[in-house]
């Protein structure tokens, strides 16, 4: 057993459903939206830092959203694509 590879099989496993929920969320929304909005939409104001970091990395490699930047980070505004 190697406990250190299995938790981090769990922690990416998370990762990948919360990036999956945050791109269904954007999609349905149908409006630009921030991730704090997203976070909030998920029930899952907490993680609106990680959800701006993976919907901006999402944005920059052309990948599922858009990103239209705002005065602030927090102002960005996503979109999904397709």
């Amino acid at each position: 057993h190697q406990p250190g590879v299995e938790a981090g099989k769990k922690a990416a496993t998370r990762a990948l459903e919360l990036q999956f929920q945050a791109v269904a969320a954007l999609s349905t929304a149908g409006v630009p939206s921030t991730a704090d909005e997203v976070a909030d939409r998920l029930g899952k104001p907490e993680a609106a830092e990680t959800i701006y970091k993976m919907l901006l990395h999402l944005a920059m490699n052309e990948r599922a959203a858009s990103v239209e930047a705002g005065k602030r980070p927090a102002d960005a505004l996503f979109r999904a694509l397709g």
